[in-house]
């Protein structure tokens, strides 16, 4: 960590060493919560403010206006899951995603690190029925969803649900040497103190820093504090949402910001650095800000198509006379618009011919087709939903 570069920090450098090697490095410790050095905001903040305030109501609007909004809350939480474990090197796709789930017999050969992206679909699934049940977010939240992350994955070793004892480092990749280490944070004996203070910051923000400012600065002092061994950079994305439907009163979550962030992933964590190295918060403000701007318009474009496409089924649906178990495995492609046979016996409780019967019903309103011919037990897929979620 080049030290030299910390010109005007957001907090302060501390000396450490290496208890293995003896090798001595700089630690940095941020600033405690609310930011001291915020700058005043200029007009192309403000006027971002504004834009992405009035695109995220919006999103928020539409959700709120759903018949069913939890069939497609699903596939943007998986979606999700997918572009934040992306960030942190995975290389599985949606459909990926889609097809494991599928599985009754879990692989054991896991590179693409499915289990993982999985478990992290779990975990947003408990956060976000936390929220509903108007509870706050609190550090017992952050851990237990820590502890799902990492269950029977890579990091299980790591002390899943437990703050760190030991070192960290934010690296650009395995085994950098020390002086291309991006930023070494806080000491362990520093963390506990640290949460809590953000747990504060989380019950008690200033109310003069609008809502869309306050979960930038979460997301920020997060990450800067890394405090668990493994999985940081995916709880902290995991914190936007369920901050701004707790302190919003959202009851469905429309806006996950991993899309942007993957999209623009160096200057994503250049402007986190920034803010540590700088105090740069405006740039980063700009940044998140530009992201909830520009995801609020995609998923309200998504799901504007989703409505509109479920509407056509629908109507089909009813104008062939098709049966409810047909209507049922319609519904559930929008939570997967992959299925097989196997896929809809269990979930309709129904003999291996029934289902069979719902899949060819499907397939004569093209609503499916045939994915892959070469498996015993055949997948289908609804290729203009699974566009749709890919896109969004």
């Amino acid at each position: 960590m080049n030290i030299k570069r910390f010109k005007n920090p957001s907090g302060k450098l501390v000396d450490s060493k290496d208890v293995y090697n003896g090798e001595c490095y700089h630690c940095f410790i941020p600033n405690s919560l609310p930011p001291t050095k915020l700058e005043n905001f200029d007009r192309s903040l403000v006027a971002l403010l504004s834009e992405a305030d009035t695109n995220f109501n919006r999103l928020v609007g539409m959700g709120e206006q759903l018949p069913n909004p939890y069939i497609l809350l699903h596939s943007y939480i998986k979606k999700e899951a997918v572009l934040s474990s992306k960030i942190e090197g995975t290389q599985a796709s949606l459909t990926d995603l889609f097809l494991y789930e599928l599985e009754k017999n879990k692989s054991k050969d896991d590179r693409l690190g499915l289990k993982e992206i999985s478990n992290y679909v779990i975990a947003t699934e408990r956060a976000m029925k936390h929220i509903r049940k108007k509870r706050k977010i609190s550090l017992v939240l952050i851990k237990h969803i820590h502890k799902i992350l990492l269950t029977g994955v890579r990091g299980e070793d790591k002390n899943p649900g437990t703050f760190r004892v030991t070192q960290n480092a934010i690296v650009p990749y395995k085994n950098c040497p020390l002086d291309e280490i991006r930023l070494i944070p806080p000491p362990p004996k520093y963390v506990n103190n640290l949460m809590l203070n953000l747990q504060s910051f989380i019950d008690n923000p200033p109310k003069d820093i609008p809502i869309l400012i306050q979960a930038a600065i979460i997301h920020y002092q997060f990450e800067t504090i890394h405090p668990f061994n493994d999985g940081n950079g995916r709880i902290g994305r995991l914190l936007i949402p369920l901050y701004l439907c707790e302190k919003g009163n959202i009851r469905h979550a429309l806006i996950y910001l991993s899309a942007f962030f993957e999209k623009y992933d160096k200057e994503y964590r250049e402007r986190l650095l920034q803010v540590s190295q700088n105090s740069d918060w405006n740039r980063w403000f700009k940044y998140f800000l530009t992201a909830i701007s520009e995801q609020s318009k995609a998923s309200m474009q998504s799901v504007e198509n989703l409505i509109r496409l479920k509407r056509s089924y629908d109507t089909t649906l009813r104008r062939t006379k098709a049966s409810k178990n047909v209507e049922r495995v319609m519904e559930s492609l929008f939570v997967n618009p992959y299925t097989t046979p196997n896929n809809i016996m269990t979930y309709l409780n129904v003999s291996y011919q029934t289902a069979v019967n719902v899949i060819n019903t499907l397939a004569k309103l093209e609503i499916i087709k045939k994915y892959d011919e070469r498996k015993r037990n055949k997948v289908y897929i609804a290729p203009r939903i699974l566009k749709i979620i890919d896109n969004a």
